[in-house]
């Protein structure tokens, strides 16, 4: 997760922080907070589904990346260990096993989030897999860039 500093991952392809969203997918006629998916089969060395992307206008610059990890043999704690491993332990983390939906797709039974080098990184894991049309996930990597002057600066007058 080194190269997080310069940019985001799109499977073995780094794309700098600071790209503009508009320049990854055709978003003809979209106005506002914009959001894309595109497939997206591992990033920082885990199995994943798909990459959404998100930015505040078309022609902005990409400010988070969430990536949905696939459904594999890897346990979702294996992935929360593994994250562990790499960045330490995380700043705030929150658990919600006990729920009476924590069996559920769309239930979030662990969060937790750490920084490096000034760039939060978050990992949502789900009570069971989640669908996709790209395929089953197990909870999502949040990648964000986590500098908004500099990605202002373009837009500000002096």
């Amino acid at each position: 997760m080194d190269s997080i500093e310069s940019g985001f991952r799109l499977a073995d392809r780094l794309v700098a922080w600071g790209t503009l969203i508009d320049t990854l997918s055709d978003l003809s006629g979209k106005r506002g907070y914009t959001s894309i998916e595109l497939p997206c089969q591992t990033a920082y060395g885990f199995a994943t589904r798909y990459a959404e992307i998100t930015a505040p206008r078309p022609d902005r610059p990409v400010m988070t990346v969430a990536y949905e990890l696939a459904s594999t043999d890897m346990r979702p704690e294996d992935v929360f260990a593994q994250l562990v491993i790499r960045l330490g332990a995380p700043e705030k983390i929150e658990r919600d096993e006990l729920s009476p939906h924590a069996h559920s797709p769309d239930h979030v039974v662990l969060h937790a989030n750490w920084r490096r080098n000034g760039r939060p990184i978050g990992l949502s894991l789900y009570g069971a897999p989640r669908a996709s049309r790209f395929g089953d996930g197990i909870g999502k990597l949040y990648v964000s860039w986590g500098d908004l002057e500099q990605a202002a600066a373009p837009w500000m007058t002096a």
